[in-house]
């Protein structure tokens, strides 16, 4: 699959790195974050892998708040790599403890069972859903017995609410028309995590304003994987 960086990337990786935007972003990475309940899975010296790391706030954000545990970051993405201001901050405030690399979800560069979490946000409904099985089986692969898997995805309601979704999907991200999203309903993602050996330890469904486009449905999955 191609490592090089697509023009939409390029461009949004420079709109992302003013001081507007990356004020927006950090805030956004931050709700993320306490969304999914990640920071009760860090741990002394700690191993931690996002999928889909993108413009690279929330390592950022996750790395900061976790100094004084030693904690180490993984981020991998196909096409994105972190904005300036990331990297810049992360050299001064975290250095050493992040690294980020181009690769496919559905081909994890880790090793077995290295990892102590997994975060993958707002990700797999940009992946055809005919290979979500491929990388939760990579997720499971890479993470420790006891390791947790945290996933926040859009999650429309009916089909109207998938229309918005898509129509809001398709604005924040500058996408064409052209461009599929493979979404599932939030009764779905349990039983399909269960079946790749994530158990779930928690759910919670939530709403954001999306403006003209309406409310938008998400929901945030804490799983663990059992011995």
């Amino acid at each position: 699959m191609p490592r090089t960086i697509p023009w939409r990337a390029r461009l949004l990786n420079k709109a992302y790195g003013l001081p507007f935007a990356d004020a927006i972003l950090k805030r956004r990475a931050q709700s993320m974050i306490d969304r999914s309940r990640v920071m009760q899975a860090m741990r002394p010296g700690g191993v931690y892998l996002d999928v889909g790391s993108g413009t690279g706030h929330i390592i950022e954000r996750l790395a900061r708040q976790t100094a004084e545990l030693e904690t180490r970051f993984v981020g991998i993405d196909l096409f994105w790599k972190p904005i300036g201001r990331v990297t810049r901050r992360l050299r001064d405030k975290a250095p050493g403890r992040a690294v980020f690399t181009h690769a496919s979800a559905t081909a994890l560069s880790m090793p077995d069972a290295s990892c102590d979490a997994v975060t993958c946000f707002y990700v797999l409904h940009h992946i055809p859903d005919m290979l979500h099985a491929q990388v939760l089986d990579e997720i499971h692969r890479v993470l420790k017995v006891g390791g947790t898997f945290h996933l926040l995805e859009d999650t429309p309601t009916d089909e109207a609410s998938w229309a918005r979704q898509e129509r809001w999907d398709r604005r924040v991200n500058f996408e064409s028309r052209s461009e599929k999203h493979y979404y599932r309903w939030a009764g779905d993602w349990p039983s399909l995590l269960e079946q790749h050996g994530l158990k779930l330890t928690h759910r919670e469904d939530f709403e954001e304003d999306g403006g003209r486009d309406g409310m938008i449905h998400h929901t945030a999955y804490v799983t663990v994987k059992e011995g």
